[in-house]
C-alpha cells in the first residue's frame, strides 16, 4: 500500500463526515476495525492515516462550533485469534454505549394486526390486502441523533459483526 498526500486538508473525509452529520446529526462515532497488529504493515498504514484525518477534522471542530468526531479503534482480527474469546460479548459494551449516545430511530406504537384470514393464501395467489390502518404515534418514539459508522478494510465480516452487535444492543 502506498499513500500519497494528495489532500493534506482531508477535504474528501470532511465531506463524508459532513454528509453523515447532515443525515443523522451529531455525534458521529467511527468504530475502526482496521488491524493494528500485522507482520507486514498494510492495514496499519491506513489506520494511522485515518486517525490523522480524524485528528485534523477534530482540530477544526471548535472553530466550526461542531461536536468532535469520536474515533474508537478495536483490532477485532487480533482479538478473535484465540477461539475461546467471544467477539460479540467483547464488542457489546461499545455497541451499547454507541446506541445510548446516538440512539436509533424507532416507533413505539405498532399497527393493529389484520383480521384473521385476511392474509391467507388461496390457490397459490395472495388474498387481497386488508385496508391500511392509520399509524398511531406513541410517546415512546425515539429519534436518532447521531450515527455509529464502523469501517474496515476489505472485510465485510468485521463490519457486519459490528452492525449485528449494534442491532442486538438496540434490541436490549
Amino acid at each position: 500500500i502506498v499513500l500519497q498526500r494528495a489532500d493534506p486538508l482531508y477535504r474528501a473525509t470532511r465531506r463524508h463526515y459532513d454528509d453523515l452529520e447532515a443525515r443523522y446529526g451529531q455525534p458521529v462515532v467511527s468504530l475502526s476495525l482496521i488491524k493494528s497488529h500485522e507482520r507486514r504493515e498494510r492495514e496499519l498504514l491506513l489506520q494511522r492515516e485515518f486517525a490523522a484525518a480524524v485528528a485534523h477534522l477534530n482540530s477544526c471542530a471548535a472553530e466550526l462550533s461542531r461536536e468532535r468526531l469520536l474515533l474508537l479503534h478495536w483490532d477485532m482480527a487480533q482479538y478473535a485469534r484465540r477461539r475461546e474469546r467471544d467477539v460479540v460479548a467483547a464488542l457489546m459494551p461499545v455497541a451499547a454505549a454507541a446506541v445510548d449516545r446516538t440512539r436509533l430511530f424507532t416507533r413505539g406504537a405498532r399497527r393493529r394486526p389484520p383480521p384473521p384470514g385476511a392474509l391467507a393464501i388461496a390457490e397459490g395467489d395472495l388474498a387481497p390486502r386488508p385496508p391500511s390502518t392509520p399509524r398511531i404515534i406513541s410517546a415512546t418514539d425515539w429519534r436518532q441523533r447521531g450515527v455509529l459508522r464502523p469501517n474496515c478494510i476489505a472485510c465485510r465480516d468485521r463490519t457486519n459483526v459490528a452492525q449485528f452487535v449494534r442491532g442486538v444492543a438496540a434490541l436490549r
